[in-house]
């Protein structure tokens, strides 16, 4: 079953999805996010959020080898979400800093070293 997501707007006109049972784990609410608040409750939600998407990387690439070399690039997504959550460990988990773009070269590098 699909877990239960609130809507919550920023500033912008893109929406954030976090699962409701985080927002009231961590007690983030809607004023943390509408003004782009880095607070300790919403770091620690971002922390747990990252943990779980780098969870899902990590399994998707011990599959590397039992996948066929033409079906492979499949998993070329996971670099830049790779880098990016590498980027969010290193600006303290604060979704509102302004990350860097994901250098092309990471992505060329990987795509030819299959290690993605």
């Amino acid at each position: 079953e699909r877990e239960r997501e609130s809507r919550l707007t920023s500033p912008s006109p893109l929406q954030v999805r976090i699962p409701m049972e985080l927002t009231a784990k961590h007690s983030v609410s809607h004023h943390d996010i509408h003004h782009a608040t880095a607070t300790g409750p919403l770091k620690d939600l971002v922390f747990e959020m990252a943990c779980a998407a780098d969870a899902h990387i990590k399994t998707a690439r011990s599959f590397h080898s039992q996948v066929a070399p033409k079906h492979r690039l499949a998993l070329l997504p996971a670099v830049p979400c790779h880098v990016y959550l590498q980027q969010l460990e290193k600006r303290d988990f604060d979704v509102f800093a302004t990350p860097a773009p994901v250098p092309v070269f990471s992505l060329m590098k990987a795509f030819f070293n299959e290690s993605y």
